[in-house]
């Protein structure tokens, strides 16, 4: 005997079909807005990627720049405060150091006059002069390349004051004078004798206030000659090399010499004056000595009178040579080096002293600020 199926009423049928359908088009809709979010996270609208890729600073290399701190650096190429581009969008590039400002006007009107009274002087001559107000260089065959005479005893300065200044020396610290150490020419240590006890101070006054040749001597025997000339490649000075003792015959024969020129000699000095050389205690000692050089030829006398001029001259037979710092309310380097074919002591004296009237008559006219 069949049982017979029970039949679901007409009108529940409907009602059933109708939640049904209800239930796919919210599925639907809801499947359909996900898709959508998802989408929609991974695009960039055309006209911002196309910003961010010209002005964000990063690149395929790596991430955006950052400083030394480690915080992200954003620079302003167009000048605005903000760091904004002209499109508005912003920048994170490292900014580039601003080249230094110069006097062009002061470079303009001295350096045709330098160059004048060097070639009236028929001898080669090479002239280096800074504006220590802000640092304007004028040089007029600055990097000529001459045998220095005493002015590399302002190397020897410098590679004293930086082993005094790391600790590996001191001022107080004292040296015996041995036999070959003390030679004649300028100064008056040679009168104390083989066995004398020095203090490195004394040795560097002697160096520079007389230009003393024993002190000299003895200063390269406790800096050694290597380390001098570190000291030059360390300062960046490209002419200037310490190749002998003082008054040393036999190595001027075999052609061995010392050597400088008027911008390297320049930068010694601007360096002394700006506390940058050692530290800004030991730069006093070293301005303070070139201020009680005794040699008043060269530069001095073109000088007006009472201008202190902190600086150190050198001569040989063939060479002479002065430079120092002009102080003062407008402070300057002045360095003026002769020698060569045509050279003679009085010539070089006195384009020594025209140098020096024309340099401080320009500069000193200058405005402040």
């Amino acid at each position: 005997m069949r049982t017979q199926a029970k039949r679901v009423p007409l009108h529940l049928f409907f009602v059933l079909c109708g939640a049904f359908c209800a239930m796919l088009a919210l599925s639907t809709s809801l499947l359909l807005s996900a898709c959508g979010s998802s989408q929609g996270q991974g695009q960039v609208p055309a006209e911002i990627a196309e910003d961010q890729g010209s002005d964000d600073g990063a690149t395929e290399e790596g991430p955006t720049p950052k400083n030394e701190t480690g915080d992200l650096t954003a620079s302003n190429e167009t000048g605005t405060e903000d760091g904004e581009g002209p499109d508005g969008s912003t920048t994170t590039e490292v900014a580039e150091d601003p080249e230094p400002v110069y006097n062009t006007e002061l470079q303009e009107r001295l350096q045709p006059l330098l160059a004048e009274a060097a070639s009236a002087s028929g001898m080669q001559v090479g002239i280096a002069v800074i504006d220590l107000t802000d640092g304007t260089p004028i040089s007029y065959q600055g990097d000529l390349r001459l045998p220095s005479a005493s002015m590399i005893k302002l190397l020897v300065a410098s590679a004293l004051l930086q082993q005094i200044d790391a600790g590996a020396l001191s001022l107080d610290q004292t040296h015996v004078l041995s036999a070959d150490e003390i030679v004649g020419g300028s100064g008056s240590l040679a009168g104390l004798g083989v066995g004398a006890s020095v203090t490195l101070e004394r040795l560097l006054s002697a160096m520079i206030e007389e230009s003393d040749n024993t002190a000299t001597n003895a200063l390269i025997d406790v800096l050694g000659m290597d380390e001098i000339n570190a000291e030059a490649k360390r300062l960046g000075l490209s002419e200037t090399s310490l190749n002998r003792r003082m008054m040393d015959e036999r190595a001027v024969a075999e052609g061995r010499e010392n050597y400088a020129c008027a911008d390297d000699l320049a930068s010694i000095l601007r360096a002394a004056h700006e506390g940058t050389l050692a530290s800004p205690e030991l730069c006093e000692v070293l301005v303070a000595d070139l201020e009680r050089q005794q040699d008043w030829g060269g530069i001095r006398s073109g000088l007006p009178e009472g201008v202190t001029f902190a600086h150190k001259t050198g001569a040989l037979g063939y060479v002479n040579h002065d430079g120092g710092i002009v102080e003062g309310e407008h402070p300057y380097v002045l360095v003026v080096l002769c020698g060569g074919e045509g050279f003679y002591e009085g010539g070089a004296l006195a384009t020594m002293a025209k140098v020096a009237s024309l340099t401080h008559e320009t500069i000193t006219a200058q405005p402040e600020g």
